[in-house]
């Protein structure tokens, strides 16, 4: 034993082994407690500090300055923005046809006002430059003079709206364009303008966000993006088939129409007809079927604001969806025209559970253990309805030529009403198809991508 003092004593003696461990256990546990208390009051300072964060002070602004612009690592899908590229170019072409055929009228004919041609220049202008920015910016986050930036991104929605409504009133106003391509260019405007709205809306909501994930160390943990076709091969074939079943239909009913012939043209338009309904309850069953499949084998995980995103501005679609195929059950109900009746709630059906299985899909993964076990459940029901609803896309664009199958519909509605619900109502569904075609190829790449955490 050493020669301590001891406390109370006045002069070195032979303290007990056990009173120095005591006093060492006894001051190692208070710097474990004051240790634990900072930890607990700094992470409550990080939780304050996240949920209401000020701006730097003219002391802490060198220590912690803010970029003026951050790129986030999560961005506009890049099937959507690919669709405002192609709706901008048809809108493009169709102010370009507008502005020839006042350039090739001689001059007693033009009815137009002095500012018309600049409009359109001005208007093909601001096309290109928004979709040049939609595509290439579309990470970026402003963190700078934030008022003015949210008032230009309100501005910018507002624009397209604008376009979107004028595109439909001039339509039904109209009615008679100069060229053939009119009826299938004038959905590209209100395409274009939703979708930008939405996007631009996006934008908005993202003005002085700090939280972003910087772009690139995403990528990095992610790793590389995977689009094998393994255990699609089946839903690739079937989709295929849906296609030929779908496209076929369409174009011959649209070159019966162009002949004019009228023997046996009832039976021809009901074959359509039953064709179609045909379609629309095996893509009905294929969405029933990926919903359980999701739901059983998939796990859920976090909904980030990209998914949360797509699918809000599916509803948008399903709407127009909803809302035109009422319509036209009522009407088939009074002309006793069943078939029509009964295809416009199957298309309904469908578009619900549709929706209902991305909705799921969007918010899930597949497991490492399926991924071992070489399984992907659902991904074949996820190429099939992708196909589908291309197929789908492209014949609700050439619906408006397809009069020879809704003639009831213009006698019951009168031609006014008629135009209105037609030209509102039938770019909302080629809308729906568009966007559920860029959800589900998310989907068929995303949830089936294995991810760190996921047993």
């Amino acid at each position: 034993p050493h020669a301590l003092v001891c406390p109370g004593r006045s002069a070195p003696t032979t303290c007990p082994r056990r009173y120095v461990e005591a006093n060492k256990e006894a001051a190692a546990f208070a710097r474990r407690r004051v240790a634990s208390h900072k930890k607990l009051i700094g992470n409550v300072q990080k939780r304050l500090s996240r949920t209401w964060r000020s701006p730097p002070t003219m002391d802490e602004s060198w220590k912690h300055p803010v970029k003026k612009i951050t790129w986030s690592a999560v961005g506009v899908n890049l099937y959507l923005r690919l669709g405002a590229i192609v709706f901008g170019f048809g809108v493009m072409v169709h102010d370009g046809f507008k502005i020839a055929d006042v350039l090739e009228r001689p001059g007693s004919e033009v009815c137009v006002g002095p500012w018309f041609l600049p409009k359109r220049c001005i208007h093909l202008l601001f096309i290109m430059c928004q979709t040049y920015y939609v595509f290439k910016h579309h990470r970026v986050t402003i963190n700078t003079q934030k008022a003015l930036v949210r008032f230009v991104f309100v501005h910018l929605i507002v624009t397209n709206l604008c376009i979107w409504v004028k595109t439909v009133v001039y339509e039904i106003k109209e009615d008679s364009p100069s060229y053939q391509l009119g009826p299938y260019l004038y959905p590209c405007a209100v395409e274009y303008g939703l979708i930008c709205a939405a996007i631009c809306y996006k934008f908005f909501s993202r003005v002085g966000d700090l939280d972003v994930v910087p772009y690139g160390r995403k990528e990095q943990q992610q790793g590389p993006r995977s689009t094998t076709c393994h255990k699609s091969h089946k839903g690739l074939f079937m989709g295929l088939m849906i296609m030929i079943c779908v496209l076929v239909p369409m174009i011959s009913l649209i070159l019966l129409q162009m002949k004019k012939q009228t023997e046996y043209k009832d039976v021809y338009i009901l074959a359509v007809i039953l064709t179609e309904c045909s379609v629309l309850c095996f893509t009905t069953g294929m969405a029933l079927a990926g919903i359980v499949k999701a739901i059983r084998n998939l796990h859920l995980y976090k909904v980030r604001g990209n998914e949360t995103f797509d699918v809000n501005l599916l509803f948008v679609g399903l709407a127009g969806i909803v809302c035109y195929n009422l319509f036209v059950a009522i009407s088939a109900e009074f002309y006793n025209t069943k078939a029509n009746g009964f295809k416009s709630m199957l298309e309904v059906a469908q578009s619900v559970l549709q929706t209902l299985f991305i909705m799921q899909a969007i918010q899930r993964k597949v497991t490492m253990k399926l991924i071992e076990g070489m399984h992907k459940p659902g991904r074949g029901v996820t190429i099939a309805l992708l196909i589908a609803n291309l197929a789908m896309w492209v014949a609700s664009v050439f619906e408006a030529q397809r009069n020879i199958a809704e003639n009831f519909l213009l006698t019951y509605f009168g031609d006014m009403p008629w135009k209105i619900i037609k030209y509102i109502f039938l770019p909302l569904i080629i809308f729906f198809r568009f966007h559920s075609t860029v959800c589900l190829s998310e989907i068929w790449i995303q949830s089936y991508k294995p991810q760190k955490g996921h047993q």
